[in-house]
């Protein structure tokens, strides 16, 4: 890309901002073709504005717009959020090689000299050395000749002004990662564009990548290379290599002969290991141990020990512990006394804990030796002199630091010796992790699970070579340094290898997370010179979103690897493959388990179908195809793969399973038929309610009888003639490879998609819309109706796995291949016009040709026709009345029909009055939701309803079960969100278990269950004390990747608990954005300390500290900051700051009051990364107010809850609104399709102005909470008069509803914590009132 300096140029410029332009800037891109147009499009979606530093333009238009021939493209609001823009983007911009690109200024009078536009493309014409600044370069800046100062190895352009507009032109003459700026004199100083604008360019192969499938080889294993038909391979590194195909020896010798014509072949490349066997390695000591990373001595030192002392797995915790691991953190000091500290602040850090802090944050050369830890004293001194601090206190705080580092240390010893047990079960010897050459020690190389990309776990602070929690290969780990001169003979090998493999198509780039960034970057620059069309695929774990953008921005990766072997069920590993673009996915990868193995031949089946039809790039591995239900050793496999040939054939037998229901044991069961004249007897297993029989049986027909106990009998759930059963095997066509799947898909441009957990259906469509290719997969037994768009004109294909036969498809010395036949003759399906119907027995993929029209975005699934619901309707006589019976069946109707048809039914109820047949309701509402399967739902919601579900109707039994079976999934005191999939993306789902608690000890008085579940309360608050820090492996999956990280603390100057960020969504406010311009942005991420969860964690400990006082709960606090924080103080703590952190007076305060909008509320955040969200009126506060009642000063709250009304519950509201409509987020209506709105595309507005009708009970509850006796029951059930009306027709009440009560047919009809929290709103009320 560029030399160091003139990046450095750059980075001296980029601090410059932009400020002063406010003109128009316009990109155009010639020589575009269609395809290429389209893909420029998909790529051009902008993200929300991270940062506005510039004035908008006065003319209304875009200062940046992107536009090809013939199509506007996406605009960014200004040149700085443009650039933000590529920064946080998810994809990158990609320009055809040979496009020239123009950039437009619009304006002539804002540059008094000649702007440049500075481009990273290598300039061949220009001599290899930079020219030195002259000493007229000033002069020369003024004439316009910014040139000069820039590098001559790159193209820089002079803009022109011309028609009106002053513009510069580039070619794209080189493939890879570019980018530019523009540049130009403002009062004698270089100004430039902030951060320069990335994008790639691409050659056309690359663009038609999505149209391959890339099978990986491993060359050692190949007899035949010319039986190879796939069109792109990826090979395993051809090198000479010692017991691994990733161990090279010698990376310039090549030992297998790759023999590839006409196709595409990527090889891989392994830059940051080498084999032990490598001779070159002690020409250079480019390897990592305690000579080149001091800190790795005390590494060494442990791993002699264990390699001379451990015996047997039960020496090893005994010689990590005579280690004395604490000895190389420590600072030599005498014991010293350590006095109480007295502040007020009960959470303050006291003075000798402050400079121990800062002693802990600039220790110096831990690891190195034992007792050689130290502290720069100077700097010390000057921290206590600049933040006022007595010496006085120096010796206590490294007393403080020792005892830190003593119990680091015995941290890193438990951890070390959990590993090396782990790693000794597996392999019943300790494995070394440092390696003897011949003039030195090297350290061997290896993974670490949930590693941080490019972290180098060699020279890491974390010492993960000491706590040994490196998964060894046996291979040394190649030290680059920090620049290319600092070992300059190992960049010269590696550089000769690069362009050795260059030659190839591509390259595949090995394990880079764990390869130092500057190196790749550095490496991948040299391939580009030596092949300009090459392409880059790269394997990069546990990257964030960001991540893999500067791999691709910087790097020029063009695919990263996604690996699909461990998603289950296909509907998780369907919405990863399109929810992501410029990836490679692999059905199989060749260093992980067979899929076959995990989950079966039919997940494969319907993965590989799935995928076969996306518009990604995809990959396998050898012998997928053929269903082989292994794991290749990459390191030790001898055997060859068969060479084996696709076949398509009539199949005149089948295996069949004959069966018999019954619930009932026989002493005998005996199958006969005619399949061999009643000849045999034919015995039966038992097996999950089937006497059954497995047997092949040619073409014909055959009738067959059960004996029982010696009784004949037919199987009356299975066809009978004569008496008897029977069946009719019919010829069908099978085929013995997937290999056919991956070439169905007519790759048409445009492409749908409908979700269900049952079944996926794939559209693609060409570019008007008549052409449609559809593939529905349904990924296990089904019958469903669904009705397509357009017209079937036929089915294409339709297949389904069959089963396993005995034959052997391969030969001695070869890997062990039986045939799998898949059944292409399925007929599970009939169709007219647009509706098709399909009653599968298994997992089944049917493609079809259909018409098309402009109305296909439309796309929908079709549940079931109005003909066959009145059909339905009319024959349930039984619905006489409002009972459990019709309302299990009523609540999966749509309103309209159930309105229509069951009017005249539903009056027949007894005439009882309006209220009471509205609770009646309510009621039978409760008993339903309750006699479901609580797992199902949102654990939040099932907490918040609890009192109501389970408590009022006196289920305690049920409501304890839940409590004890909801706290064996705490993680680090958090609770999950769901548990299908098990996910913990939440911060208060235990404060609302707590609440849930506290309710079932005061109604039941059952205090054993505190007892029972006093370590997971303990566990919840010791946690928050300390810190939480928790990764969550199942987050959503739109969300970015460092989402996942889940951080709380507790926040010293309030006691509240603060944490979250702007990138997830930890409240019940929980929508992360779907649209591709909002995609992994949550709608509202609440971070900080929300109000609803301060309340919530002051009820949790003045319930503890009620249940401390009564003796039913053994500890009286927290530990923290080696003291005790009692129940009492927490919670006097926080009501002392509560006002004050929440409260938005009636008058400006301070500068911070500058975001509010509205005055005498109170905030629905404290301390959020966004500042002007902490001041947004949100429903948040009544749930605060119903919880924690004591924290709120009545006049205050009273005019929040005023402000409340009127601003957030409209006049037909069934609910109450999530945003107050002033702010600029807020949007009334739920739209679930695409716009060109961030804050409304795909259901982005939900916690944005839909009104959920649960906040309307806890509204209610909070008046009851202030005003008690004082609520009239005319005005309080004037609030229900819109619920009662739409249930009393409905009878359901929704989830949420657009604004004003309209409803919304995206909500769930009916919802469990809606009629719960009503219910629990008119409980309270009737109760006070008595």
């Amino acid at each position: 890309m560029m030399s160091n300096n003139h990046e450095q140029k750059f980075s001296s410029l980029s601090t410059r901002t932009l400020d002063i332009i406010d003109e128009i800037v316009t990109v155009r891109s010639e020589n575009y073709t269609l395809e290429q147009s389209r893909l420029l499009t998909a790529f051009t979606t902008p993200m929300k504005p991270i940062k506005n530093k510039i004035n908008h333009s006065s003319s209304g238009r875009s200062p940046f717009q992107e536009i090809t021939s013939n199509q506007k493209l996406s605009q960014a609001k200004t040149p700085s959020i443009y650039h933000k823009y590529h920064q946080f983007a998810l994809y990158l911009i990609m320009y055809q090689l040979g496009t020239t690109l123009k950039v437009e200024l619009t304006s002539k009078k804002i540059f008094k000299y000649t702007p440049i536009l500075a481009t990273s493309f290598r300039n061949t014409s220009s001599p290899t050395k930079s020219p030195a600044k002259s000493k007229g370069y000033l002069k020369s800046l003024r004439e316009g000749k910014i040139t000069g100062l820039l590098s001559r190895k790159y193209i820089h352009t002079k803009f022109i002004f011309k028609n009106g507009v002053m513009e510069a032109e580039v070619k794209c003459l080189q493939m890879g990662p570019q980018f530019y700026r523009i540049v130009w004199m403002d009062q004698n100083q270089i100004q430039d564009s902030e951060d320069p604008v990335f994008f790639q360019v691409i050659n056309e192969t690359t663009t038609k990548l999505s149209n391959f499938t890339i099978q990986t080889i491993l060359p050692n294993l190949v007899k035949d290379w010319e039986s190879l038909d796939y069109d792109a391979y990826h090979i395993c590194p051809i090198q000479k290599t010692s017991h691994s195909l990733y161990a090279i020896v010698d990376q310039l010798k090549v030992e297998h002969n790759v023999q590839m014509k006409q196709k595409l072949v990527f090889m891989d490349i392994v830059l940051n290991h080498t084999a032990i066997e490598s001779e070159w390695l002690n020409d250079e000591e480019c390897v990592y141990n305690e000579n080149t990373v001091p800190h790795l001595r005390s590494a060494l030192d442990l791993d002699m020990e264990l390699v001379k002392k451990v015996q047997k797995y039960d020496d090893i915790a005994k010689v990590i512990q005579d280690f004395r691991m604490e000895e190389y953190f420590q600072i030599q000091q005498d014991d010293v006394f350590v006095e109480d500290s007295d502040e007020d602040n009960i959470f303050k850090t006291p003075p000798e804990q402050q400079i121990a802090n800062y002693i802990l944050d600039n220790l110096k050369d831990e690891g190195i030796g034992r007792f050689q830890t130290k502290v720069d004293l100077e700097l010390v001194n000057e921290f206590l002199a600049s933040n006022k601090l007595s010496k006085n206190k120096l010796s206590q705080a490294i007393h403080i630091v020792n005892h830190r580092q003593l119990e680091k240390s015995k941290k890193f010893e438990m951890e070390a010796i959990w590993n090396t047990q782990q790693q000794y079960k597996n392999s019943q010897e300790i494995k070394p992790y440092f390696i003897k050459l011949k003039n030195w020690y090297a350290i061997l190389n290896g993974y670490i699970d949930n590693q941080i990309p490019h972290e180098d776990m060699a020279t890491s602070k974390n010492f993960y070579y000491l706590r040994r929690q490196v998964n060894i290969w046996r291979v040394v780990k190649l030290n680059y340094g920090d620049n290319k001169h600092d070992y300059p003979y190992l960049i010269q090998r590696m550089t000769e290898y690069i362009e050795q493999m260059s030659h190839y198509n591509g390259l595949r780039l090995d394990n880079i997370h764990n390869t130092q960034f500057w190196v790749l970057k550095y490496f991948m620059k040299r391939a580009r010179e030596f092949n300009n069309n090459i392409i880059l695929i790269a394997e990069y774990f546990h990257a964030t979103d960001q991540q893999e953008l500067k791999l691709r921005q910087q790097i020029g990766v063009n695919l990263i690897i996604k690996e699909l072997n461990y998603y289950c069920p296909i509907a998780i590993a369907s919405r990863l493959i399109f929810s992501q673009k410029d990836c490679i996915f692999y059905d199989q990868s060749h260093d992980n388990q067979s899929v076959v193995q995990q989950h079966g031949p039919q997940h494969l089946l319907c993965l590989v179908s799935v995928l076969s039809f996306s518009d990604k790039t995809k990959g396998t591995t050898k012998l997928v195809d053929e269903f082989y239900d292994r794991k290749i050793n990459v390191a030790y496999e001898t055997l060859k793969y068969p060479t084996l040939k696709p076949e398509i054939r009539k199949l005149d037998k089948k295996l069949v399973c004959l069966k018999y229901k019954s619930d009932n044991i026989y002493q005998t069961a005996i199958l006969k038929g005619s399949f061999d004249n009643w000849q045999n007897n034919y015995y039966l297993k038992y097996k999950d309610g089937y006497y059954e029989h497995q047997f092949e049986l040619i073409v014909g027909e055959y009738d067959y009888k059960f004996i029982l106990d010696g009784q004949w009998k037919c199987d009356e759930t299975q066809p009978i003639r004569n008496e008897n059963n029977y069946i009719i095997i019919k010829e069908i066509q099978v085929t013995n490879s997937l290999q056919f799947i991956r070439k169905i898909n007519r790759n048409l441009p445009l492409i749908y998609i409908q979700y269900d957990q049952d079944y996926i259906i794939i559209t693609r469509s060409s570019l008007d819309y008549q052409d449609n290719q559809v593939m529905i997969i349904l990924f296990n037994q089904k019958q469903i109706e669904l009705e397509l768009i357009g017209n079937i004109e036929q089915i294409e294909y339709q297949y389904s796995y069959l089963y396993q036969t005995n034959k052997l498809l391969s030969q001695q010395n070869e890997f062990q291949i039986y045939e799998h036949l898949i059944n292409l003759t399925t007929n599970y399906c009939k169709y007219n016009k647009n509706i098709i119907n399909i009653d599968a027995p298994k997992a089944t993929v049917i493609v079809l040709k259909c018409q098309g029209n402009e109305s296909i975005q439309n796309l929908r699934n079709y549940e079931m026709s109005q003909e066959k619901l009145y059909q339905i309707l009319q024959n349930q006589d039984k619905i006489q009345q409002l009972d459990q019976q019709f309302y299990e069946y009523s609540i999966q109707v749509p309103k309209f029909i159930r309105q229509t048809i069951l009017q005249t039914n539903l009056q027949r109820m007894i005439n009882i009055d309006v209220k009471d047949r509205f609770e009646h309701i309510l009621n039978i509402q409760l008993e339903y939701f309750r006699k479901q399967d609580f797992k199902q739902y949102k654990i939040r919601w099932i907490l918040i309803s609890f009192k109501p579900l389970y408590l009022l109707n006196n289920n305690f039994q049920q409501a304890r079960d839940i409590l004890v079976y909801y706290s064996k999934y705490f993680q680090q005191g958090l609770l999950p969100t769901t548990f299908n999939p098990l996910r913990y993306s939440n911060r208060d789902n235990s404060l609302w278990w707590i609440r849930a608690l506290r309710n079932f000890v005061e109604i039941t008085n059952d205090y054993t269950i505190i007892d029972e579940l006093k370590d997971k309360i303990q566990e919840i608050f010791q946690n928050y004390a300390q810190g939480v820090k928790y990764k969550d492996k199942n987050i959503n999956i739109y969300a970015e990747k460092d989402a996942s990280l889940i951080q709380l603390q507790l926040d010293e100057e309030t006691g509240f608990i603060i944490g979250g960020s702007y990138k997830n969504a930890l409240t019940w406010m929980d929508y992360i954005g779907q649209s591709d311009i909002n995609v992994g942005i949550p709608s509202a991420s609440r971070d900080g300390a929300p109000i609803e969860c301060t309340a919530l964690l002051k009820l949790s400990v003045d319930f503890l500290y009620k249940l401390y006082q009564l003796g039913k709960y053994s500890s009286d606090g927290i530990k923290y900051l080696n003291r005790t924080i009692t129940w009492k103080a927490w919670s006097d703590f926080i009501q002392s700051h509560f006002e004050q952190s929440y409260w938005v007076d009636t008058r400006k305060m301070s500068t911070d009051d500058k975001y509010a909008r509205r005055r005498g509320i109170y905030k629905d955040l404290y301390k959020s990364s966004k500042q002007r969200s902490d001041f947004q009126l949100r429903p948040n506060a009544i749930l605060a107010i119903c919880v924690a009642p004591e924290l709120f000063q009545k006049q205050k709250a009273t005019l929040h809850l005023a402000i409340t009304e009127t601003q957030l519950i409209s006049q037909n509201s069934l609910g109450v609104s999530t945003l107050d409509s002033i702010a600029s987020e807020y949007d009334g209506c739920y739209h679930n399709e695409e716009t060109q709105k961030i804050n409304t595309s795909k259901g982005f507005s939900l916690y944005n102005g839909c009104e959920f009708v649960f906040l309307l009970g806890f509204y209610l509850k909070s008046l009851i909470k202030i005003h008690g006796k004082e609520i009239q029951p005319e005005i309080f059930y004037a609030y229900l008069k819109p619920i009662r009306d739409h249930m009393l027709s409905s009878y359901t009440i929704p989830e949420f509803t657009n604004h004003n009560g309209q409803l919304c047919q995206h909500s769930d009809s009916n919802s469990i914590v809606s009629v719960a929290l009503i219910k629990e709103a008119i409980y309270d009320y009737l109760n006070i009132s008595k």
